[in-house]
């Protein structure tokens, strides 16, 4: 796991009270990378703009209300303006509160916000990376759990997690119980998709490689053997 790739999540965050898209920006804030650390906190620079890109978040104008909530909530503590040399200002500087965001965490790529989730998809998408269980690579949430741990409808629970299926950014799917093998338990989400995928069919390719080998090698044998019998043949009725 190379370092710049992750950053940690604090797992608090989820049961925080912040909106949907609170926590989405907080989220992009904590995954910017920074060599500038004090005992005040984390210094981010970012642009307003950059951030309403993010998050899925239409208007910079939404972001300054948001980070300014951030900081009445104590999430960031300061927020630092800059002044460009036309006296306009600049990109602001947040400083994150790493007292608050302290605690037990999970790793997550920063590429995620890559993705162009909205604030809802992003939330419902890193809570399921927090439930992956690590040795099974799996978790199954249900999604009454789902929404009532994110505080979402469930109706829109359902709809968020066919949108990641559809984008590829997860893998559903259904298993029978144990003691009914009639009935379907919960829901299995997993992140190995395209892996699994390139897998079977790097493997289907050097199977199909290997006996197609083998009857062109067949197809070589008996050629010589047919060519060795007609000289042979010819041989004879030369010489004899």
């Amino acid at each position: 796991m190379l370092k710049l790739d992750y950053f940690k999540l604090p797992n608090y965050i989820f049961a925080a009270d912040l909106t949907h898209n609170e926590f989405a920006v907080l989220a992009y804030l904590i995954s910017l990378h920074t060599n500038i650390r004090s005992k005040t906190g984390d210094y981010k620079r970012v642009r307003q703009t950059t951030i309403a890109h993010s998050c899925g978040i239409k208007t910079a104008q939404t972001v300054s209300r948001i980070i300014k909530s951030l900081h009445k909530k104590g999430f960031i503590s300061y927020i630092i303006k800059a002044y460009r040399p036309d006296n306009l200002i600049g990109t602001y500087t947040y400083v994150l509160n790493t007292e608050k965001l302290c605690g037990e965490y999970t790793p997550i790529k920063r590429s995620v916000f890559t993705r162009n989730l909205n604030a809802k998809q992003l939330k419902v998408y890193l809570y399921l990376l927090k439930c992956i269980d690590k040795k099974l690579m799996y978790c199954w949430n249900s999604f009454s759990d789902i929404s009532n741990a994110l505080k979402i409808k469930r109706d829109d629970v359902i709809a968020i997690v066919s949108d990641l299926v559809c984008e590829r950014c997860i893998r559903k799917t259904r298993k029978l119980r144990y003691d009914n093998r009639n009935v379907y338990s919960d829901n299995v989400y997993s992140i190995k998709t395209v892996r699994l995928i390139k897998k079977r069919l790097k493997k289907n390719c050097s199977s199909l490689f290997a006996l197609r080998t083998a009857i062109t090698y067949q197809h070589t044998k008996i050629n010589l053997y047919t060519c060795i019998i007609a000289l042979y043949s010819l041989f004879v009725n030369l010489f004899f």
